[in-house]
């Protein structure tokens, strides 16, 4: 769901530079109903996407990006005839979550984007058009779908079935925070200090003594990042993934999530029996409506894509 609808208004994807004198070729690789898309915003994004993920075949990366900035031209115009709109406060309000989480003042917020090339008034328009496309997608999808207690009931039993057991790891972590919305600058600090983090541990510097001092994770600081017993679906997914996999006593990272860069240590783990259903059933009522919501998004794109007419030229020379 959130690779679908939660689009990151990353400084470098939308201002991408180039190199002084660099010939640009510019073209027209999409055409939205009446917007166009062009070469440049898919070059510019593919640049950031290939950043995060070296490794990815570049035709891939531009397919994907391309399909993802239909679908937010898509989601734009149906806000329009939704009569859907952000005023000036939610903007504001945005723009102050972004100095909170960050730590920085309005002058360090608006230096970081000049050093991106951007202006503050850009970027409070791109997240104006990130607000809107959440607000349609709320009203469209999420607002719609809905989890009764026999769905919860259901999902737990079969769990049952499957499992018989609950495996949990007893892990303890640094967490450098990295929000999605942050300018480029920040973010690849914030990156920069993980790696390092993780030199450091890999090294014998002690994670958790690092962890009090360092993690941004305010609930597990004081304990030196000690997360106790979890099971993998407390864990973002990424981070479960890597975890589970690890032996006792191993160090990795950094991880990436959706809340930033992670240095993990498991410290033991254990199987123990499922855990009673009243315990279990709201966060398994959350799991399943956040599977349900991106099922429903899909499909609900699929339609305002039927309806749409829709010019993928990008193959085009």
């Amino acid at each position: 769901m959130r690779r679908l609808f939660s689009i990151a208004l990353l400084v470098a994807v939308i201002s991408p530079h180039r190199g002084a004198g660099a010939a640009v070729v510019e073209r027209i690789v999409a055409v939205v109903n009446d917007d166009i898309i062009l070469l440049s915003e898919v070059e510019g994004r593919a640049k950031f996407a290939a950043a995060e993920n070296p490794t990815a075949n570049p035709d891939k990366v531009n397919r994907d990006v391309l399909e993802g900035l239909i679908d937010e031209r898509l989601i734009a115009q149906e806000a329009v005839t939704l009569k859907i709109e952000v005023d000036r406060l939610e903007v504001d309000r945005a723009v102050d979550e972004v100095k909170r989480q960050h730590k920085i003042t309005q002058a360090e917020l608006e230096e970081a984007l000049r050093a991106q090339g951007m202006t503050i008034s850009s970027y409070r328009e791109d997240l104006r058009n990130h607000i809107l496309r959440l607000k349609v997608l709320n009203l469209q999808v999420r607002s719609r779908v809905s989890v009764s207690d026999e769905d919860v009931r259901k999902a737990y039993e079969q769990n049952l079935r499957t499992t018989g057991t609950d495996v949990k790891v007893r892990v303890r972590q640094i967490l450098v925070a990295i929000p999605p919305d942050s300018p480029r600058t920040l973010r690849d600090a914030r990156r920069a200090q993980a790696i390092q983090l993780g030199e450091r541990v890999r090294a014998g510097e002690d994670l958790g003594e690092l962890a009090k001092q360092l993690s941004d994770d305010p609930s597990t600081r004081a304990e030196g990042g000690d997360l106790g017993y979890v099971a993998r679906s407390a864990l973002p997914p990424e981070v479960g993934e890597v975890v589970f996999a690890m032996k006792v006593g191993e160090v990795r990272g950094p991880i990436y999530s959706d809340l930033g860069a992670h240095i993990a240590q498991v410290l033991d783990r254990k199987a123990s029996e499922a855990r009673p259903f009243d315990e279990v059933k709201e966060e398994l009522r959350r799991q399943i409506h956040g599977q349900e919501v991106e099922k429903q998004t899909r499909l609900w794109l699929v339609d305002v894509r039927r309806r749409a007419h829709v010019d993928d030229r990008l193959a085009a020379k």
